[in-house]
């Protein structure tokens, strides 16, 4: 059995709306685990990462005293194994360390290493599962997308280096082959779609010798499901990677990842001869059964209290609900924190000198795990909350070199945001349904245009760095994240200028209080190129569209749960 991605939802509770979730929690998924294990048949329990880290109460229990709720709930269900997400480490090493002190079953990350510090993350496990006819050894492999490799300066000399998944595997595999395992299962915390071979390499892992099974995570899909498309090694039908099965759970506590394997045993030992996948979705319920985890109502009732602490007055809306056509007044807050954190940190400094850049993206805008939350803040007090929707995660704010010519590679990945649009046609989709709202980074102190008609890789022109053109070899400092480093491959590590000690939440926090009142325009940073006769519709949760010269949008019928389309034509 697999879960994945629980990013702290515990409970049936939507902290970002501040109201009931009945779709969600791991309090959901007890009930499913318990029916699982109640026939008798030998069963294991895993989880693939993210785990730690994701809404508001997951801020307040990672320097909460005692046992770590998440950590408190798998061992009460007696879990075999969990594998390190990349998220999990956004507190820092030291507090990830504390929690995983509690924690009865092994902590997995084979391509790891972490240096200066110590922890308990091993590279895998062997567990021997007893049944009728002998014990089934069943070795349990963790593989992961970590942060990128970048010093921890809260716990000193930490230094987190990723080794490639498929380099370090084969090794691991073999030793526990010779610790007598029968059966090999990889844990990833990465997702399956082979586009994106950063972050997707579940399959190349399925391919590997040795391998029996694989549970992944990370990208928040269901697998068996619709949202993987079928290849030669991709069967999203049957759950098969390379003909081996594989699930993947997708997130928030959502669904139950089951592989059941048949063994059989002969003179060599025992074989898998026939395999099954599939996710199951637990029944929803507003007041699902209890979790045996002490404290964590009284943990709730302060998370509530603590988000809807005001933390600055805004005179102007805040609101991401047209963030996919124009950035907005968020993005721009958030920008301009780490832009400022970056320049106190590079004053007096080689680089002080070099332009300074800024980039940002929307979260809390309809992505694919909650279609309908979006940041839409009325002018009047700013809450706690509504900063945890401009930027939810605790990672640090970096500086990183680039030059001209990868500010342009970085800003056509962005712009993958966008389906390709025929010119001419009218009511085609504007998003591309494969990338996140935050797939969509913005870098402030530039302007540029973007040509959605144009294919992925060849959509950004006029790139201008106060009204003059970009050269390749132009060299700017951008103030950015770890993830942003990584997930837009905007540079190398010898390019990460600095890193700040602060959490980027706590530096936009910190921002906003000094601000005390927000009352800003939105600064121009990218249009879109006009195409005659061309249109194009999207979805968000407003009633009325913004007025903007450059484009005409209008209406056109409302949707479920309040979602609306709109058209926007490029003419």
């Amino acid at each position: 059995m697999q879960t994945t991605d629980l990013h702290m939802h515990l409970l049936p509770y939507d902290y970002d709306q501040m109201a009931p979730a009945a779709d969600r929690s791991f309090a959901h998924l007890r009930a499913l685990i318990t029916q699982q294990r109640a026939d008798g048949v030998p069963t294991l329990l895993c989880d693939t990462g993210d785990f730690l880290q994701g809404n508001a109460m997951a801020d307040i229990a990672a320097t909460a005293p005692g046992t770590h709720p998440m950590i408190a709930t798998f061992n009460a269900l007696h879990y075999d194994a969990v594998v390190l997400g990349n998220h999990d480490f956004d507190y820092g090493i030291g507090p990830l360390e504390r929690a995983l002190s509690d924690l009865t079953c092994p902590a997995l990350a084979a391509n790891l290493e972490i240096s200066g510090h110590k922890t308990r993350a091993t590279p895998f496990t062997v567990v021997s599962v007893p049944t009728g006819a002998g014990d089934i050894r069943v070795g349990l492999l963790g593989l992961t997308v970590p942060p990128p490799p970048v010093a921890d300066k809260a716990a000193g000399q930490t230094t987190i280096v990723t080794n490639p998944p498929l380099r370090v595997a084969p090794k691991f595999i073999d030793q526990i082959k010779s610790e007598g395992a029968d059966v090999v299962v990889a844990l990833c915390h990465f997702g399956i779609d082979p586009t994106d071979e950063g972050e997707n390499v579940a399959a190349a892992v399925a391919a590997l010798p040795g391998i029996d099974a694989v549970l992944a995570g990370h990208t928040h899909d269901v697998f068996p499901g619709p949202d993987i498309s079928a290849t030669e090694a991709i069967d999203p039908t049957n759950g098969m990677l390379h003909g081996k099965p594989a699930v993947m759970a997708g997130a928030f506590g959502k669904h139950l990842g089951v592989i059941e394997l048949e063994m059989t045993r002969d003179a060599n030992g025992w074989r898998v001869t026939t395999a099954t996948s599939r996710v199951l979705q637990p029944r929803a319920s507003p007041v699902p059964p209890p979790l045996p985890t002490p404290g964590l109502l009284a943990l709730h009732d302060a998370t509530l209290a603590r988000s809807r602490t005001q933390i600055a007055t805004t005179n102007v809306a805040l609101t991401t609900n047209f963030s996919m056509i124009a950035p907005d007044i968020s993005q721009q807050l958030l920008a301009d924190a780490r832009r400022q954190r970056i320049a106190k940190a590079l004053a007096r400094t080689e680089h002080a000198d070099l332009p300074l850049l800024a980039s940002a993206a929307p979260y809390r805008a309809g992505n694919k795990d909650a279609p309908t939350a979006f940041l839409d803040v009325a002018p009047g007090p700013v809450t706690l909350n509504d900063v945890i929707g401009i930027y939810p995660f605790q990672d640090p704010v970096i500086g990183l070199h680039q030059t001209g010519a990868q500010l342009m590679a970085w800003l056509e990945r962005a712009a993958q945001r966008f389906a390709q649009l025929v010119q001419g046609v009218i009511d085609q989709p504007l998003l591309n349904a494969n990338a996140a709202p935050y797939d969509l980074s913005s870098i402030y102190g530039l302007t540029y245009q973007i040509d959605p008609s144009q294919p992925i890789g060849s959509r950004i022109s006029d790139l201008c760095h106060n009204g003059r053109a970009l050269k390749a070899s132009d060299r700017f400092i951008v103030a950015t994240t770890p993830y942003r480093h990584r997930r837009d491959r905007a540079a190398g590590q010898a390019d990460v200028i600095t890193v700040t000690d602060e959490p980027s939440q706590e530096v936009l926090l910190d921002h906003l209080k000094t601000l005390g009142t927000i009352d800003l325009q939105a600064v121009p940073v990218w249009r879109f190129a006009p195409l005659a006769d061309t249109a194009a519709t999207f979805e968000t949760r407003a009633a009325e569209a913004p007025q903007d010269h450059r484009y005409t949008i209008t209406p056109t019928d409302p949707l479920a749960d309040g979602l609306h389309r709109y058209r926007i034509a490029f003419s």
